[in-house]
């Protein structure tokens, strides 16, 4: 099983550092894989993310990480694009080191309407390690994002 996150810089990147976060769009890949499934936005689909969804991201993925490591319940979360693409939800498992990730694929925007009415959904459980290194990955590719862009 693998679930990624990649930010990237092609022609849907949006970003201008005078806007509000919520006002810039950076184009990102999402790829799960699990057995013999395996689900994929590409870059040509140009799903985006806000700045400010971004953020959200990795700020509620450190709070979990931290209340875990001081042994107290994390509360559920749950992180959806303003687009519709897919949601992550992050909750409990009561085990140590251990929290559960679903994630939701919404079918209409996968297939661009081809199929469309429900989500497809997965649950698994990660390590806070796992948890981690997929939020440390996504901080550094907006860090290296907003850092071109500043240059421009």
């Amino acid at each position: 099983m693998s679930l990624s996150m990649d930010l990237i810089n092609n022609k849907f990147l949006d970003v201008d550092l005078q806007r509000e976060d919520y006002e810039n769009w950076i184009p990102f890949i999402l790829s799960f894989y699990l057995e013999n499934e395996n689900y994929n936005y590409s870059e040509a689909s140009g799903a985006t993310l806000t700045i400010y969804e971004i953020k959200n991201l990795i700020i509620s993925i450190e709070e979990m990480i931290e209340k875990k490591n001081n042994n107290h319940i994390i509360e559920r979360y749950e992180f959806s694009s303003s687009e519709c693409y897919s949601e992550l939800i992050f909750f409990d498992t009561f085990e140590l080191n251990l929290v559960y990730v679903e994630i939701w694929i919404n079918i209409g925007s996968y297939t661009e309407g081809g199929t469309f009415g429900f989500d497809k959904g997965f649950r698994f459980v990660v390590n806070l390690e796992s948890l981690g290194e997929f939020k440390n990955e996504i901080n550094c590719q907006l860090n290296l994002l907003i850092a071109i862009k500043s240059v421009d």
